[in-house]
């Protein structure tokens, strides 16, 4: 080689990265392909025409330099590289990697320019070509680009230079079905103008009920093939994208997307038509298949549409009697109530494993009818009917339906059983707020401490909502008004702070003590100027509007009236300062004890921010002045 030459390859190599390997060592990166990937077709030249420089030798991944300059659409590179001879496939270096094709590379870029595309086939690619193995699957090219990304673009470069249209032996992942199954709707639009085979799939299956399956995508796809259809009747697939076609299976595409739990998809073909009643596979119709994948929404929007809730399909079950069957879960639940709802009846098929969850959800539908014929048949009240636990007379308190367990504590239902995680009927009531079935459990023996998920007993919860009535009945019960919570406050607490003045009245009425004091020695009175200090920031701080400030800082104004003539202490209000501070554009408030400076109430969140206590404050003051 020339000196001058040499000497110019040196500058070259000189301003490459110091960890490029400069030996050449198959499975590293070297200056060729550094120099591919800058399109730097100068060192290219000066490299190439340098001794023993493998031209398609692969890095680390196996990718040869025409293989990364197609990558990064370098047409001078490839150019340059093709013409000195390097290969458009280069053999497969490794087991998983098979053979490396530059075509298959540029494909796969969500960046790839058409012209890059055109170059490679007219460069002699192979526009049908396998690409490497995914999910088992043998690819082409244009499928492998479908699978990448929506590029119609470039599907039709492909198409225009060769590619194939036609399903090859496994239908489901020809470019078509490719195309649905990736949701790339404007590469399938361009995919049906030009294909001119008719896509059918395993079992019969059209490319509405192949598309119906994939309820990550809603009807995205669906929609584009109904209109498609509606656009070009006279394209060789419109005659397979019927609303009402059934496979060879006997399922349509509505069975399909009610099976798949596509909503979107159901509602869909509803509105365009499709028949809701079908008889498919096994006498079942779409109704069926929802039920079976515990959709309460698909359940819905069929029985909205007139589905029959009371068909009967080849085993004599009904969609009822079909969710019997089925693993007891919340959404099933809702699909039951749902039916029920829909005048759906059990029948003969209810075995007596099944009784327990039948009775269940005719105790949370409130189908009284049903309750006495299920308990008539056997089915035992007091049974658990799910692994959660739960007996039926909680199933009907935690949906209010007061008849239910009126008829369910008539029949012996133990009024104080619980479930695995520790919830009663009261409880469950409550937590509910079943304010009616609560003050039925109470007149009837319930446990009156039983507590809700919040920790509150049932004299807490009334007092906390206001529910007087309860709250009288409860006490009557036994229920003592100056018992404390964790926090050392008592139901009086719990009624003020929400500005509940008449439950207020009844408990001091009933011997509440006004003066009592939490854990942290705050009366009530000081814990409704915390409240009344919380609530009149401004009111983007807690999300609400002005005028929802305003009248709940009007209730708890009132209580506090209401807590000083009846004897509250305001002198205990000189133990504690106040203090407002503005951050970010956002007013936070604290409180502070006199005696020992310890802070025991606070908006801000962290203990850094509670020492910057800011500006001494008077929150009863600012509300009187707004």
């Amino acid at each position: 080689m020339a000196g001058e030459s040499r000497e110019t390859l040196e500058v070259a190599l000189a301003q490459m990265p110091r960890w490029v390997r400069t030996d050449y060592v198959e499975g590293t990166t070297t200056p060729l392909h550094i120099a591919a990937l800058r399109n730097d077709t100068g060192t290219l030249r000066i490299l190439l025409e340098s001794e023993n420089v493998p031209i398609d030798i692969g890095d680390e991944l196996g990718l040869t330099a025409l293989c990364l300059a197609a990558s990064e659409g370098h047409e001078a590179a490839v150019r340059l590289l093709f013409q000195s001879g390097a290969a458009l496939v280069k053999p497969a270096p490794t087991e998983d990697l098979k053979e490396i094709q530059a075509l298959h590379c540029c494909v796969l870029m969500p960046f790839s320019k058409p012209s890059m595309i055109e170059l490679l086939l007219k460069l002699g690619a192979d526009p049908n070509s396998r690409m490497a193995a995914k999910y088992k699957r043998s690819l082409t090219v244009l499928t492998g680009c479908l699978a990448a990304s929506d590029r119609p673009d470039i599907v039709q470069t492909l198409i225009n230079g060769g590619a194939s249209l036609d399903p090859f032996q496994e239908p489901e992942w020809n470019a078509l079905a490719t195309a649905i199954t990736y949701n790339r709707v404007k590469s399938l639009r361009l995919l049906l103008s030009a294909s001119t085979t008719p896509w059918r799939g395993p079992y019969g299956i059209n490319l509405v009920q192949f598309a119906a399956h994939y309820a990550q995508y809603g009807d995205s796809v669906v929609k584009l093939l109904l209109e498609f259809a509606a656009e070009h009747p006279d394209s060789p697939h419109s005659a397979g994208l019927e609303l009402d076609a059934v496979d060879d299976s006997n399922m349509s595409a509505l069975s399909y997307a009610a099976k798949a739990g596509n909503l979107a998809a159901v509602e869909l073909l509803l509105a365009r038509g499709a028949n809701v009643d079908t008889v498919l596979r096994k006498g079942s119709t779409a109704l069926f298949w929802a039920v079976r994948g515990g959709n309460p929404q698909i359940v819905k929007a069929l029985l909205k549409k007139g589905a029959n809730v009371h068909a009967t399909d080849e085993e004599g079950s009904r969609p009822l009697t079909s969710a019997l069957k089925k693993k007891r879960t919340k959404e099933m639940d809702k699909v039951a109530l749902i039916l029920l709802e829909h005048n759906a009846s059990f029948n003969g098929a209810i075995t007596v494993k099944r009784l327990p969850k039948a009775l269940s959800w005719a105790a949370m539908s409130g189908r009284l009818d049903y309750l006495r014929l299920l308990l008539d048949r056997g089915a035992n009240v007091n049974r658990y009917s799910s692994n959660a636990g739960c007996a039926v007379l909680l199933s009907a308190s935690e949906h209010g339906q007061l008849g239910a367990v009126r008829l369910l504590l008539e029949r012996g239902a133990d009024i104080l059983a619980v479930d695995k995680n520790g919830r009663s009927a009261m409880s469950v009531a409550m937590d509910s707020g079943h304010r009616d079935v609560v003050n039925l459990l109470a007149t009837r023996g319930a446990d009156l401490n039983s507590r809700t998920e919040n920790g509150d007993t049932a004299l807490f919860w009334a007092a906390s909502n206001g529910f007087l009535d309860t709250g009288k009945l409860l006490v009557e019960r036994g229920q003592d008004v100056n018992a404390v919570d964790e926090e050392g406050e008592t139901a009086l607490f719990a009624a003020a702070l929400k500005g509940h003045g008449g439950f207020v009245n009844f408990l001091l009425d009933r011997g509440a003590d006004v003066n009592h004091r939490n854990n942290n020695a705050s009366t009530v009175i000081i814990r409704m100027v915390d409240c009344i200090a919380q609530d009149t920031r401004l009111p983007t701080n807690l999300g609400r509007e002005v005028g929802e400030v305003a009248a709940l800082s009007q209730a708890l104004l009132d209580t506090l009236g209401i807590l000083v003539s009846r004897g509250a202490n305001m002198d205990v209000l000189n133990e504690f300062r106040y203090f407002k501070i503005e951050r970010e554009g956002k007013t936070e408030v604290s409180r502070a004890r006199i005696a020992d400076g310890k802070c025991v109430f606070s908006t801000m969140s962290s203990d850094e921010e509670i020492e910057a206590m800011g500006v001494e404050w008077d929150p009863l003051n600012e509300v009187d002045a707004a």
